[in-house]
């Protein structure tokens, strides 16, 4: 299956330029471990998928999954690495640097990737809604709604208290951010808008 990008393809690759080398942490004293599954192919091979519509795209964007998934069992006081975004987002993401690295493990590409959103990190638990405006929706966690809002609030677009509930004030807020950057004013709090919003 392929993903169509809601993305800018400039933010993209803009967000994946000038990731440093991954540091290292677990694994043996020279820093190498084995990467199981299909994570061992190449980026090179991950884009040529993805634009053929093949099965093997499908497979590692699942095998991306995984990978977030044991972040979040494994790491220190997380409880969701990646908690702005689904991760046909970070497939999209990862497709964009693997454009310009096709050399690259997919493994190694989704560990940059990990490795550059670890400060958007939840530490712990926080409850998941469905918001919904102008007839879309989206589902955001409460804490990452809250960051939005402080963010919305340090640009003077959001004048309440930030407290994780979607109402028309932060609705308006996230509508008016929006324009300001040449997005759709939906006022609906997309991975895309908070993405521009939380990253620094």
């Amino acid at each position: 299956m392929i993903f169509a990008s809601p993305w800018p393809i400039g933010l993209c690759a803009l967000i994946l330029l000038g990731l440093a080398p991954a540091p290292v942490s677990a694994a043996d004293a020279n820093g190498q471990f084995a990467t199981k599954g299909i994570g061992v192919l190449s980026c090179g091979v991950f884009v040529e998928a993805r634009s053929q519509g093949a099965a093997t795209a499908s497979r590692l964007k699942d095998w991306l999954d995984g990978y977030l998934t044991a972040t979040n069992r494994y790491e220190p006081n997380t409880f969701d690495v990646a908690p702005w975004g689904p991760s046909e987002v970070f497939a999209i993401i990862i497709e964009n640097h693997c454009r310009q690295n096709p050399d690259e493990g997919f493994a190694q590409a989704a560990q940059r990737l990990v490795l550059s959103i670890g400060n958007d990190r939840l530490a712990r638990r926080s409850p998941l809604r469905t918001v919904t405006a102008n007839g879309a929706n989206t589902q955001i966690y409460d804490e990452v709604l809250r960051r939005v809002q402080a963010q919305l609030a340090e640009r003077g677009l959001y004048n309440g208290q930030p407290d994780g509930v979607f109402g028309p004030r932060t609705r308006d807020a996230i509508a008016t951010f929006q324009i300001s950057e040449g997005m759709d004013g939906t006022g609906l709090p997309d991975p895309l808008t908070v993405w521009k919003l939380v990253q620094p």
